[in-house]
């Protein structure tokens, strides 16, 4: 196996196993992990002990999958490992605040985004799609911040 996808419980169930110090993780190239966040030193506590390259993704069922990737040379124990990366080429990803308006870097707002892997409604639910998808942009209802460098 080179490649895997874990959610964070799963990788904290890991390093809790009592063969976990002595397991070969060298098999593995790199490991992907999303679905919910994931403390800090649960994260650097992983990479330390796997010894492989880490990769957060970050999407929802409407989606259809990932819509941000943090590529793994990016687990380089800065800040930036806090983070759930940098939209994937076909996707736009705005922050805005509650009037709408786009968020400064470093402020906090509502994730809305659009691109070609967006769903185009909910199945017999045109209220819940009218609700969801304004102007073309599907807002989440998740929470988070740009930094300087997207």
């Amino acid at each position: 196996m080179t490649q895997t996808l874990f959610v964070p419980a799963a990788i904290l169930f890991l390093l809790q196993h009592p063969d976990c110090a002595t397991t070969d993780f060298s098999s593995i190239k790199n490991i992907y992990y999303g679905a919910s966040p994931i403390p800090m030193p649960l994260l650097e506590q992983a990479v330390e002990t796997m010894g492989c390259g880490f990769a957060q993704l970050y999407g929802l069922t409407e989606t259809t999958g990932a819509i941000t990737y943090l590529a793994p040379q990016d687990h380089d124990g800065s800040e930036r490992m806090r983070s759930c990366g940098k939209p994937i080429s076909s996707a736009e990803i705005r922050v805005i605040d509650e009037r709408g308006n786009p968020c400064a870097p470093g402020e906090v707002g509502e994730i809305i985004l659009k691109g070609p892997n967006v769903m185009k409604g909910y199945w017999q639910n045109p209220d819940a799609t009218e609700e969801t998808i304004k102007d073309g942009w599907l807002h989440t209802g998740d929470l988070a911040q740009i930094d300087d460098e997207g």
